[in-house]
């Protein structure tokens, strides 16, 4: 769903979907995969896997991240810190999507490519 397949590139896992994070690290060979929960200060993982905890906001550049996974319960502020860190033409999917996700998304001019059950995947530009 998120689109990276290899190459380089960060991919950030927010919420409930960082706890994939060793397994997206070990698919995706040299892209850096970012989880950000504070449930993940304990683990220990492979060095291609980082782990953080973040607030407000995301710590990333504008247009920085190749991809992002993100668990929509935890609210707007973070639907836009996605759409404002993730490149053009990168993916964001939104797990645990809720019924005010869809018209937050569009706000921030991210355009919807599937929206199934409880999971949206959205492009930038």
């Amino acid at each position: 769903l998120l689109g990276v397949v290899g190459g380089t590139g960060t991919v950030a896992l927010v919420g409930g979907p960082a706890g994939h994070g060793p397994l997206f690290a070990e698919h995706l060979g040299e892209a850096q995969v970012v989880g950000i929960d504070p449930d993940l200060r304990h683990w220990s993982a492979p060095t291609a896997f980082s782990r953080m905890c973040s607030a407000p906001g995301l710590p990333f550049f504008a247009s920085s991240i190749r991809a992002l996974a993100i668990d929509g319960r935890l609210g707007g502020d973070l639907l836009e810190e996605a759409a404002r860190v993730v490149s053009p033409h990168g993916r964001v999917v939104i797990s645990s999507a809720t019924e005010n996700t869809l018209p937050m998304l569009e706000e921030t001019g991210l355009k919807i490519l599937v929206a199934e059950a409880e999971t949206v995947v959205a492009v930038l530009g």
